[in-house]
């Protein structure tokens, strides 16, 4: 009886979601038409020959840039060497002032943010000088970046205490030196310049490889999206509106969260980070190959047995499923610094852990050749079209946000120098849009650097007391990974989950 009368509710969603779908056209096309008129007013009443350039409606932001829930991101490179900071002006400094292409492709970081009409625009900054950007970090209490506690600090400070100023370029680079005479090299910025594929870009103008050659030639981008002709795209149009009503129908049915392991106020609400060495890519890659799957779902694998793993550490009952979001690449990224990418939510299971990752590689193929990737990524846009105040009226108390949150990062597919240095680690983090209330909890990271792995994740204080429960997540992921790796497995019939024999 239940069965049917969830069919029945989403029947009747779905009938109303293409009865609204006219109007949502309509209502697209005039907030495209506002927009557009904006920008010819801007340009024609207040630029007056200075360059004012809209923001892409993909890199609309819902929070202050200049507060604490500022949507910042930041890529550290550890090298070791004492001398990088006399090397970094001369090898990096005034390669990237000289370079042309930069100068072309990424105005942004040159330009400040301002607000005209309800609207952002990128306006250069007439003193802009880039040695103003170059600052070096005196921490006394960050002691060796390959300790926990320091770490955590370091991102804390990173994303929450270092502020960005108003009238200025939302994007720096900072130097630090460890007692033991290791360097960090930090690439800040605010996510509305662009991406992580947008921030190895810029890079690869500075990287370079031993011999001094470009450092990021070809670098790998996944792609997910199997593209089908025309009339497949078509049809898969049209059964939009139902896929998303069986979506968040699906989620309502699943609102699952994350134990929360302490009470905090929320005026003292902040950020705990951590990080570790993943296993080998030889090794994900023959998880992988091992169970004829894509990489994608054995990422989202790791985080359901920690999730799990979570679940029975603070003793409550696990769920069938937890909902998570994950961030996917879109085809032909702009070679210029944007936002250019779609999600992916799916349910994560619970189960046994082969099952688990056959269900997942399932839900993630199901999704991915849907339109749906596509269609909340028009929404996005949607949303980038409208005036900022009222996006802020919609996002000012978010509620029953998705808790769990996945990103993999493609770095450089062969070792790096900078500065005459070898980049001996890369470590990506980004801060929390988030309070508690909202029903985050945390995000999982997964980074590649040649044959190396990086596995990270951040949460809030009321998830992440203290360091032991984020280095318990990272170590119940790799666990889940090595467990995969180290378990019998043979498929007898292909695309049949059912017919999988398992021996442990």
């Amino acid at each position: 009886m239940s069965k049917f009368l969830d069919i029945l509710v989403i029947f009747v969603l779905s009938v109303l979601a293409y009865s609204v779908l006219p109007f949502f056209a309509v209502f697209m096309g005039i907030s495209l038409v506002w927009r557009k008129c904006v920008n010819i007013s801007v340009q024609v009443m207040i630029a007056r020959g200075e360059t004012w350039t809209m923001l892409p409606a993909s890199g609309t932001i819902t929070t202050s840039p200049y507060g604490p829930h500022s949507w910042s991101l930041f890529v550290t490179m550890q090298v070791n060497q004492k001398t990088v900071r006399e090397d970094f002006n001369h090898n990096v400094v005034q390669k990237l002032e000289r370079n042309s292409a930069s100068r072309r492709l990424y105005p942004e970081l040159k330009s400040c943010l301002t607000e005209r009409f309800g609207y952002y625009f990128w306006k250069q900054c007439p003193t802009f000088n880039i040695e103003d950007h170059i600052n070096y970090l005196d921490c006394p209490e960050i002691q060796k970046f390959d300790d926990a506690p320091d770490l955590n600090k370091l991102t804390n400070y990173l994303l929450r205490g270092r502020r960005w100023t108003e009238g200025k370029p939302l994007w720096e680079v900072l130097l630090l030196q460890d007692k033991d005479g290791k360097s960090l090299i930090i690439f800040r910025m605010h996510h509305v310049i662009g991406d992580g594929w947008s921030v190895l870009k810029i890079w690869e103008k500075v990287f370079t490889t031993r011999d001094v050659r470009p450092g990021l030639q070809g670098a790998p981008v996944q792609t997910l999206r199997e593209e089908g002709n025309l009339s497949k795209q078509m049809f898969s149009g049209i059964k939009t509106p139902h896929q998303l009503v069986k979506l968040f129908r699906s989620l309502s049915k699943n609102r699952g969260k994350i134990p929360k392991t302490a009470q905090i106020a929320p005026s003292a609400e902040g950020i705990c980070a951590a990080s570790r060495e993943g296993l080998p890519m030889i090794e994900m890659k023959a998880i992988r190959a091992k169970f004829g799957v894509h990489f994608f779902p054995v990422l989202l694998a790791g985080l359901a047995g920690a999730v799990r793993q979570n679940f029975v550490a603070h003793k409550v009952n696990i769920p069938e499923s937890i909902p998570v979001l994950s961030v996917i690449p879109r085809p032909c990224h702009p070679e210029k610094s944007r936002n250019h990418g779609t999600v992916c939510i799916i349910l994560l299971p619970t189960g046994d852990p082969v099952q688990r990752l056959m269900m997942i590689s399932e839900s993630v193929k199901t999704y991915t050749k849907s339109s749906l990737p596509d269609f909340l990524y028009w929404i996005g846009m949607f949303a980038g079209c409208l005036p900022l105040p009222l996006v802020r009226v919609m996002n000012k108390k978010p509620t029953n946000v998705i808790p769990l949150v996945l990103t993999n990062v493609v770095g450089p597919p062969n070792r790096c120098w900078v500065a005459g240095s070898e980049i001996e680690r890369i470590q990506m983090g980004q801060n929390i849009l988030f309070e508690s209330s909202s029903g985050f909890s945390f995000g999982v990271a997964f980074l590649s650097y040649e044959s190396e792995t990086t596995l990270g994740t951040i949460g809030l204080d009321v998830n992440f007391p203290s360091l032991t429960i984020p280095h318990a997540i990272l170590d119940h992921c790799t666990a889940e990974w090595k467990g995969l790796l180290d378990t019998t497995f043979a498929i007898t019939k292909n695309d049949d989950v059912t017919s999988q024999s398992i021996t442990v």
